[in-house]
């Protein structure tokens, strides 16, 4: 009788489910309708192939920006550096910074923006004998105008507030330069002097900063005391921070970092070093000490991976 009862409920439960299946013919086995798991289904491949599309575009962007963002250091082309400088309203122009623009106003002054142009061109060509690329500076301004850029050096600033900023911070000096009728696109790397009036030992150089992903910088000068050299430095350095160079100083010690901080980190015996490398400012003399440079003429690009900065 057990045997017989078992037979009878499962015939039963078969035909308890054959009468649903003809009554429900949307529906599977698995009690999900067969048109929702088509549905989805379908939906899943879309949302597969959505994906790969965006990832495939997300590639070719990178490609093009790399591609973009390479500067054509051959002698058939001329890299053109931008240099827009600017005052802040109200302060007067000096006689050190006409002459800094290469106006003789007075004799000797030992340096000018136009170093730029002989310092890259020089230290390529050391590099690639033969290859002199044709380096070209286009000085614009001064311009006195007021001055409110996104203060990115505020010590109570948070780190989202700090990197809107930072994403407007580039945005404010386009706008500024297309106000003044400077069009960035038409240069390889873009970079703005702000000469501000300071203290004689002031050091306002130490705020400047530069992106290499914008192939942009801004370099900040004091109006009132420009030295030669550490003015002259800190526009190389940004410049080649534009460019796509790196800091090559330990961040702590300030102190030039072995090898790639050193122009020569395989010369024996390795102190005192002859030069100091760009990216790092200072020439080894011992292993914890540096000395500034006297001149442009100290300065060199180092051996280690030399053509980063030139984008090459």
């Amino acid at each position: 009788m057990v045997g017989k009862d078992r037979r009878g409920a499962q015939s039963r439960g078969q035909s308890i489910i054959g009468w649903w299946k003809q009554e429900n013919p949307t529906f599977s086995g698995l009690g999900v309708p067969r048109g929702a798991r088509r549905r989805r289904f379908y939906e899943l491949v879309l949302r597969q192939r959505l994906l790969l599309l965006l990832l495939l575009t997300v590639m070719v962007s990178v490609v093009v920006w790399y591609r973009s963002s390479r500067v054509d250091w051959s002698a058939d082309a001329a890299v053109r550096v931008m240099l827009l400088e600017l005052i802040p309203d109200g302060a007067t122009t000096t006689r050190d910074l006409m002459a800094f623009n290469g106006t003789p106003v007075r004799e000797p002054f030992p340096l000018d923006v136009y170093c730029v142009q002989e310092f890259f061109a020089d230290e390529y060509e050391r590099y690639h004998p033969g290859n002199r690329p044709r380096v070209e500076l286009h000085l614009i301004g001064p311009y006195a105008v007021p001055l409110d850029p996104p203060d990115l050096h505020d010590p109570d600033a948070s780190s989202t507030q700090l990197l809107v900023r930072s994403m407007r911070y580039y945005r404010y000096f386009e706008q500024l330069g297309a106000d003044l009728g400077v069009d960035f696109d038409a240069f390889d790397v873009r970079a703005v002097a702000i000469f501000e009036p300071g203290y004689e030992y002031e050091q306002i150089e130490a705020l400047s900063l530069a992106s290499p992903r914008r192939r942009f910088g801004v370099v900040r000068l004091n109006l009132n005391h420009l030295d030669p050299e550490y003015s002259g430095l800190t526009l190389l350095h940004e410049l080649a921070h534009a460019f796509g160079a790196s800091d090559k100083y330990d961040y702590d010690s300030f102190h030039a970092v072995w090898p790639q901080g050193y122009v020569e980190p395989d010369r024996a015996p390795v102190y005192p070093q002859e030069y100091a490398e760009l990216m790092a400012g200072d020439i080894p003399i011992a292993p914890d000490e540096e000395r500034e440079i006297a001149s442009l003429d100290q300065v060199r690009i180092g051996v280690r991976r030399p053509t980063r900065w030139a984008g090459c």
